[in-house]
């Protein structure tokens, strides 16, 4: 299981909502969550097979910016 944590600029629960059924689309997620009042807007995505490129990319596509949210 894989266990991504990203930074985005998603600012909404339906911009979460949007993103959220993307990834699904892409991968078997047994997780995807967002903390909104987090300055950095943590996106935690939880899944097997994730991969970092292809999961911002595809979020990247919707027009949000993500990158991994290192310590």
């Amino acid at each position: 299981m894989d266990i991504l944590i990203l930074k985005t600029d998603i600012n909404s629960e339906g911009e979460f909502l949007s993103v959220k059924n993307k990834l699904s689309e892409c991968y078997l997620l047994n997780e995807c969550t967002i903390d909104l009042e987090d300055r950095d807007k943590v996106l935690r995505v939880i899944g097997n097979d994730l991969n970092l490129t292809e999961v911002t990319s595809n979020v990247n596509k919707l027009g949000f910016a993500c990158k991994e949210l290192l310590d």
